[in-house]
Parts: C-alpha cells; structure tokens; sequence
C-alpha cells in the first residue's frame, strides 16, 4: 500500500513538474496513471474476495456449529423413543402389579376358606369319633340288651331293636346316628380337600404373577437404563461438540474483525487514490490541487465500503440438554417403585452402570444392547483430515485451522491420500477401534513423521518430528486395559515432507499378542461426526471420497501455468516439460466424484484461433466418472490477458484473477463455460476430438465440472 501511494505521490509531483514548464503530458505519465488505476482496481476485487472468502470462512465454522444442533436433534429423536419405550413398559410394569396384588388378595381368601373347611372338618370327624366312642362300647349297651323280669319276648325284641336301629319315618337308632355323623365327617372332609385345591391353584397364580411382573420388572429396569444412557450421550457429545466448535469461531471471529478493520481502511486509502487518478484524467492530467486535497479531506462516511461488513449471525447460545433422572439407582426411580402397591413388592433394581462417566464411555465399553448400531458396519474406517502448511518440530494446533481435505478413509497406511504430493502436512484421523477380546493393548505409529496416538482421549504414544535434534522424544507405547467393545481412536501426525510410510500398530489379545496393523474390520467412523470440518463447492457441503487413482494426459497451447486439484498445487508433479506445448503432460492424482481438477494456462497470440488446453483422463475406479474423461464445454473458463502485455512462460499474471479460483469453496457459477477452440494443435497431441478455450481473451482459468458427466 505505501508504495502505490508513493507512485501516486510521484505521478502527481511530475504532473505538477509539466505543469509548471507548461508541457503536456507525456506517455509514460498517461501509462503510468492508467497503469496504477488498474491496480487500485485489482486492489478493490481482491479486497472483495478476500471479504467474501473471510465470510465464507466464518459461515463454515458456524456450519459446525449448527452441525452440533442438527446432531442434538437427532439424537433427541432417538431418546424419545428410548423413553417412550421405556413409559411404555412403566405401565405395563403398574398394570401387572395391580394384577399381581389382586392375585394375592384372592389366595389371602381362600386361605381363610380353607382354614374355616378344616375347623368343620374337625369338627364333624370329632363327633363322629365321640359317638363312636360311646356307641361301640358294650358296657353301653348291657343295660339295655338285659332282659327284665317278666318282659315277653315280644316286647324285649321290639325294645332292642328300637334301640339299635330305631323305627318309623324318623330314625333315632344308633346306627342312623352313626350314619348321620358319618356322612358329615366325610362331607367335611370333601369340602376342605376342595377348598385347599382351590387355594392351592390360586397361589399357583400368584406365585407365577410375580414372576412375570419381575420379568416386566426386568425389562423396565434395562429400558430405564438405556433411556438414560442414550439421553446421557445425547447431552455430552452435544456439549462437547459445542466446546469444541464455538472456541474456533470466537477465534476466527476475533481476528475477522480485526481483518474487516484492516480491509476498510485499505478500501478508503484507495478511494482517494482513485478520487486523485479521476482528477488527474478529467482534468488533461493538470493537477488541481484544492481538489486534490477535497480527495484527500473527504470523511469516512464518504468511503464507507458496507459491502466489505462481515456478518456474524450464528447463534452460539448453546440449547438446553436435560439428562433423564428416572433409572434405577437414583432417587427418583426409587420413589417411583415406593408408589408401586404395598402387597406387590418389587425386587431389587441393580444401579445403571456408566451414568458417572465421561462422554464417549457408552460406546467404547458398550455397555448397552444396540451400542454397536450407532457406529455400524457401514461406517468402517476413519475420518481423515489433512492440513497443508510448514511445520515446526511441536505437533501444531489445528483447532482454529480448517483442512485442506476432509473424507473417510478405510485406514492408516500411507500414503493417506494417492497423490504425488510431497508438500509439509498435518493429518489427524478419528474414529473407534473395536475391541473384541478384553484385556492389555498397546497401540503405537511406524513412520519418520511426528506422530501421537490417543486411545479415549489418554495419549498412549508420542514420537516427536526433531528427535534427533531434541534427543529422545518417543513416549510409550503405554499399555492400556481396554474392555470388549469400542476405543475411542485419534491419531495426530506432521512432517515436512512426505514419510516413507505411516502405518499404525497394536498388538494385544484381539493380535494373540502378535504386532500386527489395525486391520479395517475394526476401525469404524462415528456417525454423523459432530464435529467435522464440511468442505464446500459452490455451497453444498460434501467428504471428499477417494475412488481411485486418477491419470490425466494434457497439454495447453502454448503455455501451462499451474494445475490444482481440490486447491492442491500439484504443477511441479506434472511429468513433462511444462514450458512446451508439442510435448504431452501426464499427472496421477487421487480422484472421486467431488473432485476438482483447476488449471491455467494461456495462448500467446490470439487465444481461440491459435490455441487452446485439451486433456483426456482414465482411473483406476473404472465406474468413476474420471474413466476416459475429456475436457469439454461443460467445464467452466475465465479468460483474461496477460498484465504486461503478451503472455509467456515470463509473464504469467493474468489480469483480474479472481482471488482462490482454483479452491474448492470457490463459486464458479458466474463464469462461462469454455467453448471449442478453432485449431486441433493441442488436441492432436492429447489425443483428444477438439480442445477448449474462453473467447475473451488469450490467458485462462479453467475449472473441472465433473457434476455434469455423472
């Protein structure tokens, strides 16, 4: 800045120099007038892009905000079935207590039946036994079988008879009072021999009732405990999330507007310069000075660059996350068993275990029935993110940084991505190690690179990028005691330029105690992640997914300037010689269905008429779209010229280059697609039916649009 004011500075003394001598201007003064207008212009857009690219960054970083609230939702969807589910099983539990009390109430009755059936039975039997006593004994019946003096026969036969078995309709013999006490010892013993049948079928009942209410018991209980479980999940992946995304974007947005200040006032700085140039220009280049200095004087309010305000309108209050407070062990779901009935007892609830424990605790010990589905089979691998930057010997902070790449990956085995970078770097990669058989593990990394290995957030391996240099600086492998289920896994890694090899290792009772690589059975990305950095073309959020290998033959007649993919400079990987055009380039890259492919190049004559760029590409993955992919009219093409005049492998500026073109976030809606050009030199040597080119000027930008041949 403070040397486009010098010139400007320059420009108006030697202005005021031909002033003076009364000398029109001359050439170089009207070239250089024309000449830093231009660049107070290619200031202005680029202080608009850079806003814009500044805006998009802050409306990613409160994307991840929003991520964690779109993930809260979700996950309160889930809990609200885990506690409906569990209501449900409440009342079932409530209903079958009543029934269970009723069930107890019916045995307590027939028990009381029973009882009063024997007493009867006793009773009768006693006084059948009584009478039997007294009626079997012959002394009883002496007095009456002696004949009295002067008794006939008759008469004697007629009493004794009476006697024993009584006479007439009304039998008052011994035999019908035996037969009489009989029949009631033996109806009463019918009776209570019912009676307890009854009882006993009755209890039969209950006892089974309570069986099957403890089972309802049971299923509550595990019902609780999972809704609990589920809500306590809910709640700490959201709060951390929320930690973890809101410290960046304060970050970000600390230094935007710091950056907003900055920008502003370059936009009024050349406001006036540009006030000054006009001057100059409508005045046949004699400078005015009051005018000047009106420029110069002129209030912010005259400048005032709106268009460059950043908009902050993410909402960073963190939602409200209750956790369920009814499982067993606590207080409340003790008070709720306590207003259960009183004659229908409830067994013991065991206490839910992992309520007391930190976030991620439910997965990595998978402790309830369905833990493994929120991970699932088809989320094996890891989230990789790589970050393209010089490295230090300390592992960097990339809390505030956003990744080059982002994409799911199936493991750690380097190369992590296919390219022929070689570029300083710094990967991370998350996910979760499952644990199959309990017991000691130890995890560590085999590179040359800077590398840590956290298992549920303990770092259990360091070794350190400068350790020749430092001396020492490897730390572990710890071993560590993990049980059956999921490990929470995060490695971190950088170097300055591209290690032999990254592989990672463990060796536990899931290897027999061998040292083997973590295999991608066992690897699984957490889903969705709450936390992940969403790369975005042209607004829609996307992974990058690698499919394959991508090989890509091209040329541009008549000058190659660089090539990109998905923002990475890859042109010093382009074999062949860039500086001619006879002569075909090859570049391998990794390549998916999102991948973009940005190159520059120009014709040095007449653009269209005498040249153009063609390019003809295969892939590994033999369903991507990259297989036996052209470059043709659906692409997308800036065309320009050179700023000094004729491009060349020297001069390489193209005039108002957008700032980030070839970037992945960057919007290309507005420019054109490229058209055909008119000659078949570079398709010739590509191999190609026809190049591409843009018709407004000889200099270009070329964007893949791989979307269109899907």
């Amino acid at each position: 800045m403070e040397n486009l004011n010098r010139t400007l500075y320059n420009i108006i003394s030697s202005a005021h120099n031909f002033q003076r001598e009364g000398k029109p201007a001359d050439g170089a003064l009207k070239a250089a007038v024309s000449l830093l207008d231009s660049m107070a212009l290619d200031v202005f857009s680029h202080l608009q892009l850079a806003s814009r690219d500044q805006q998009d960054h802050i409306n990613d970083m409160c994307h991840s905000v929003k991520a964690c609230q779109h993930e809260y939702q979700a996950s309160k969807a889930i809990v609200a079935q885990n506690k409906a589910s569990f209501e449900s099983v409440v009342t079932e539990h409530t209903a079958c207590r009543t029934d269970e009390v009723k069930a107890k109430d019916s045995v307590g009755q027939c028990t009381q039946m029973v009882q009063v059936s024997k007493m009867l039975e006793r009773s009768a039997c006693k006084a059948l036994s009584d009478y039997e006593d007294s009626a079997g004994s012959e002394r009883t019946h002496i007095q009456v079988v002696t004949r009295a003096p002067g008794e006939s026969v008759k008469d004697y036969l007629n009493r004794i008879t009476g006697h024993f078995c009584g006479s007439g309709s009304d039998c008052k013999g011994i035999l019908c009072r035996w037969n009489e006490k009989d029949e009631m010892c033996t109806g009463a013993r019918d009776n209570s021999t019912s009676e307890i049948n009854k009882c006993n079928m009755r209890t039969q009942s209950y006892e089974n009732q309570k069986i099957s209410c403890n089972g309802v018991q049971k299923r509550m209980d595990d019902a609780a405990c999972k809704y609990a479980l589920f809500s306590k999940q809910a709640c700490d992946n959201y709060k951390k999330c929320h930690a973890q995304t809101i410290k960046p974007y304060l970050m970000l947005k600390a230094n935007a507007r710091e950056n907003e200040k900055a920008r502003k006032k370059q936009w009024r700085v050349m406001m006036r310069m540009r006030c000054m140039l006009t001057l100059l220009l409508n005045e046949g280049y004699q400078p005015n000075d009051k005018a000047l200095d009106e420029c110069k004087s002129k209030p912010k309010e005259s400048y005032n660059p709106k268009h460059l305000d950043l908009q902050f309108n993410c909402n960073l209050e963190p939602q409200l996350c209750t956790k369920a407070t009814l499982y067993p062990g606590s207080d409340s779901y003790k008070t709720m068993l306590s207003n259960l009935p009183k004659d229908a007892p409830v067994q013991e609830s065991n206490a839910c275990g992992g309520l007391g424990e930190g976030v991620g605790d439910l997965l990595k010990k998978n402790m309830i029935p369905g833990a493994g589905e929120v991970i699932g089979s088809k989320n094996r691998g890891l989230t990789e993110d790589i970050y393209f930057f010089p490295q230090k010997c300390d592992f960097p902070d990339l809390q505030a940084r956003r990744p080059t790449i982002t994409r799911g990956v199936p493991n750690i085995k380097f190369p992590p991505w296919t390219d022929e970078n070689h570029d300083a770097f710094a990967g991370r990669f998350k996910g979760y190690v499952q644990i199959r058989q309990p017991g000691v593990y130890k995890f560590w990394v085999e590179s040359r690179a800077g590398s840590q290995v956290f298992i549920n957030e303990q770092k259990v391996y360091k070794i350190e990028l400068c350790r020749k240099e430092r001396g020492g600086g490897i730390e572990g492998p710890v071993k560590l005691r993990l049980k059956e289920g999921f490990a929470k896994l995060r490695v971190e890694l950088h170097a300055n330029e591209r290690p032999e090899k990254i592989q990672l290792k463990y060796q536990g009772p899931d290897t027999y105690n061998a040292t083997m690589d973590v295999p991608i059975a066992v690897l699984f990305k957490i889903t969705p992640s709450p936390v992940m950095v969403h790369a975005r073309r042209n607004g829609a959020e996307k992974i990058q997914m690698v499919t394959g290998t991508c090989t890509c033959g091209f040329t541009v007649h008549t000058h190659l300037f660089s090539v990109y993919v998905d923002g990475i400079d890859m042109t010093s990987k382009v074999q062949g010689d860039i500086n001619t055009w006879d002569e075909k380039k090859t570049l391998r890259f990794p390549c998916g269905a999102d991948t973009l492919l940005a190159v520059s190049g120009a014709d040095s004559d007449k653009g269209c008429k005498t040249g153009g760029f063609a390019m003809m590409c295969t892939s590994s993955d033999q369903q991507s779209p990259w297989q036996k992919y052209i470059a043709d009219q659906t692409w997308k093409v800036f065309a320009s010229t050179c700023a000094d005049g004729t491009c060349s492998a020297d001069n390489k500026k193209i005039l108002n280059m957008p700032h980030g073109w070839y970037l992945p976030v960057f919007d290309d809606s507005r420019w054109p697609h490229a058209t055909k050009g008119d000659t078949d030199k570079a398709q010739v040597v590509a191999g190609t039916p026809f190049d591409i080119c843009g018709r407004n000027g000889p200099a270009w930008l070329f964007r893949s649009n791989i979307k269109a041949a899907l």
